[in-house]
């Protein structure tokens, strides 16, 4: 009776799942965004004797909000790209410099899911430009630059991992613990240094699943 009992449960839970995960199935389109906050901390190049005599940091505030489209290739597995768009504020030994970037992005993306829920790990890597504007010391050349206009060429490596809510069949509200690792390249002309920068943070988003009705 008790396996009986079992094997029962089994299919009605085998059941539920089926259900509630065709949105993961292969052929569905996602679209959707997110937007994410969180805490930076710069290291800058070790030739910078500069820096590395006045033991200076950067702290930045950093809001991103990045419209997103996915398509899953097999079940529960998804291939997208992201237009991630950024606003920063950087306090550098005091000194506050704004900074806008844009970039695209390549996603990929795998769903575990389980009752309402779906766990995701996810991988992604971007390619964009910086726009900045900010006073700042230049340490190759020895100056003092009011307002300084730059442009960077910007690469990054991310990788997450989240959680989905299914709010209906159709709609899932996420939300994913990330870490980052970005390179900013500048002109030589600009008389600024190259900077690695690790940052971790939260975002949450909205994924809306099309399925592929045939």
């Amino acid at each position: 009776m008790k396996r009986f009992i079992c094997v029962i449960s089994a299919l009605f839970i085998l059941s539920i799942a089926h259900q509630s995960f065709g949105q993961l199935e292969k052929g569905t389109f996602l679209v959707g965004g997110s937007m994410d906050f969180g805490k930076v901390d710069g290291e800058y190049s070790k030739s910078n004797s500069y820096l590395a005599q006045s033991g200076i940091s950067s702290k930045i505030f950093n809001f991103n909000i990045s419209p997103d489209v996915s398509y899953l290739v097999i079940d529960r597995l998804s291939i997208g790209i992201m237009l991630p768009t950024s606003y920063r504020i950087e306090e550098f030994d005091g000194d506050k410099t704004k900074r806008f970037k844009f970039s695209i992005e390549p996603r990929i993306r795998y769903y575990i899911p389980f009752g309402n829920w779906a766990l995701f790990p996810e991988l992604s890597y971007a390619i964009g430009k910086e726009y900045s504007r900010a006073d700042f010391y230049s340490p190759l050349t020895g100056d003092f630059i009011e307002d300084k206009k730059l442009v960077a060429n910007s690469n990054k490596f991310s990788f997450g991992v989240g959680l989905s809510y299914f709010i209906t069949k159709n709609v899932g509200l996420e939300g994913t613990v990330y870490i980052d690792k970005s390179e900013n390249k500048y002109d030589e002309d600009d008389g600024r240094l190259d900077g690695d920068i690790t940052s971790a943070g939260f975002r949450v988003g909205l994924q809306i699943y099309l399925a592929n009705k045939e």
